[in-house]
């Protein structure tokens, strides 16, 4: 219950923010004769649907888990049942309250796109390291046998009422659940809707007086050039998109300076590992990385309307494709060489093999650049055009759906395959291997994109 929670703290909090605020249809629905309760609630209910969705990648599995052994009462099935559909609404209100605070903040500043990214970036990584200590906790109730650890109790209270319910059968603590949800809803529904119109039409006055003055000045580029400069520019414009694009090489390059800094405050922590397996964490941990920060699944999503602006000028759109899978390469290209002098000293004292250090910076590259050019074919062929906010596009397209498991998929299926091939082949000749078979896969989905791909975008 507890983790069911964190997933939707740390993945609905950015993404409520561009469900309920800075969305294209704001003024037509705001014309309308209805209340901003009700646009709220059916904002609210769509977002609920995708929280649900979370919440079933950890619930659904530990639920069957329980059936199969028996864990659970008659009595407790039916609280688990009926407490599925109530579990998120804590998790909500928090997120909805950040959310708020996020775009009031924002909203009174004209240039509020980069400090909407600060801002943003500052309260994942505040999350991420609450849900750490919370994992900590969690780790201190098995060690206690069942001792949870009152931040626990102030984190996530609903789930504690919950799981109080399932593991005693009371009645009792699975009404208090139901009520100390419903009192979220509610506190939700009026928090949104008190500050909906009035948070909505500060952002869109600071958009439309956000236009700079002055002479304009004009700056030759080639065709390439300018296209590229164009997606750069309409990347940074769009805080959901860095957020959700970024966050992964943020906590990347994070990760390799507390390794450092923990690696030489105390060697002796990893002294116990080979240096295979020290390999082995590093590459997978950096390709996973590079994996969830992909551009080109929604970028061409992201033109929308505007797609016939680029269609209409006299490019080759091999072009196109080109600037948008180099914006992806450079968003992530900086923060991969970071991380990687991060954890090079540690390599060096380890004394890992030569091939060993080039790999953990070549593979992950590689991977990048084929899940690029793969991510571009895929959402060409599941575009979403039309939408009322870039969250729908963002986090919520078929194109991001599928590719945010292709890159973990793929590394999982070497994983697995090397598991099955320990006794046959060394470690280093098989990271070659699945190197080589992913530029293959490259290259076959540049064949395609040069084909298929530009045939469809000139259907689109």
């Amino acid at each position: 219950f507890i983790l069911s929670s964190l997933i939707i703290f740390l993945i609905v909090t950015y993404e409520i923010s561009g469900h309920f605020f800075r969305t294209k249809d704001f003024e037509i629905v705001a014309s309308m004769p209805i209340t901003s309760l009700q646009i709220v609630v059916s904002k609210f209910f769509s977002t609920l649907i995708f929280a649900y969705l979370y919440q079933s990648v950890v619930f659904l599995p530990a639920f069957a888990i329980g059936i199969s052994y028996g864990l659970f009462t008659v009595t407790g099935i039916i609280f688990l049942v009926l407490g599925f559909l109530f579990l998120p609404f804590f998790s909500l209100l928090i997120c909805s309250f950040l959310a708020y605070l996020l775009n009031f903040i924002t909203s009174k500043i004209k240039q509020y796109t980069y400090l909407n990214l600060i801002i943003s970036f500052a309260l994942l990584l505040g999350l991420t390291v609450a849900i750490y200590f919370v994992n900590m906790g969690l780790t201190s109730i098995f060690i206690n046998s069942g001792n949870i650890p009152l931040f626990v109790y102030f984190f996530v209270p609903t789930s504690i009422l919950f799981f109080n319910a399932i593991v005693t059968g009371s009645i009792i603590w699975f009404l208090l659940f139901i009520v100390a949800s419903i009192i979220s809803f509610v506190l939700t529904m009026l928090l949104l809707s008190f500050f909906f119109k009035k948070i909505n039409q500060n952002l869109n006055n600071n958009k439309k007086t956000a236009s700079k003055k002055g002479k304009i000045k004009y700056r030759q580029r080639g065709v390439l050039g300018s296209l590229f400069h164009l997606e750069i520019k309409n990347y940074f414009n769009s805080s959901i998109y860095v957020l959700n694009t970024m966050f992964g090489m943020v906590l990347l390059l994070i990760a390799s300076i507390v390794a450092l800094v923990m690696y030489f405050s105390n060697p002796q922590l990893i002294s116990m590992f080979s240096k295979e397996f020290i390999f082995v964490l590093l590459i997978l941990f950096f390709c996973f990385s590079c994996g969830l920060s992909l551009t080109t699944n929604s970028s061409i999503s992201m033109e929308g309307r505007n797609l016939y602006i680029k269609k209409s000028l006299p490019l080759k759109y091999s072009q196109v494709f080109i600037s948008k899978i180099l914006v992806n390469l450079v968003i992530v290209l900086p923060f991969l060489i970071l991380s990687y002098l991060m954890i090079l000293p540690i390599l060096i004292d380890v004394q890992v093999s030569i091939f060993a250090m080039i790999s953990i910076l070549v593979v992950p590259l590689v991977l990048v650049s084929v899940l690029s050019t793969m991510s571009l074919m895929i959402n060409l062929w599941f575009p979403k055009l039309q939408f009322t906010t870039e969250t729908e596009v963002v986090k919520q397209s078929l194109s991001v759906l599928i590719t945010s498991f292709l890159g973990m998929a793929l590394v999982g299926l070497f994983v697995v395959v090397y598991m099955f091939l320990v006794p046959f082949i060394d470690l280093y000749l098989y990271v070659a291997i699945c190197t080589l078979f992913m530029i293959l896969i490259g290259v076959l989905f540049i064949y395609l994109l040069r084909t298929k791909g530009q045939a469809i975008f000139k259907e689109l």
